[in-house]
């Protein structure tokens, strides 16, 4: 089952420590998830955030998204 994260958990000295995910619905329960070693953050792209391009790429809000909706920057914004 995918969860897709909807927040970061820092610990005491301020370094990611794990996520809090959602199923993918965004109906179901939130799964926390603990890390021991460390987080990799692998995230899509901002393609369907025209406040996000306007901030970082101009450019880019001439141009029609070819990526799936769900690439909202919402991996950027949590890191």
């Amino acid at each position: 089952m995918e969860y897709p994260a909807v927040q970061l958990i820092t610990d005491e000295d301020g370094k990611v420590a794990g996520a809090v995910g959602r199923t993918k619905d965004g109906k179901g329960d939130y799964v926390r998830v603990n890390a021991s070693k460390g987080v990799l953050i692998a995230t899509g792209n901002i393609a369907n955030d025209d406040e996000m391009k306007e901030c970082f790429c101009p450019i880019a809000l001439d141009v029609q998204p070819l990526v799936a909706e769900t690439h909202t920057g919402d991996g950027h914004k949590m890191a």
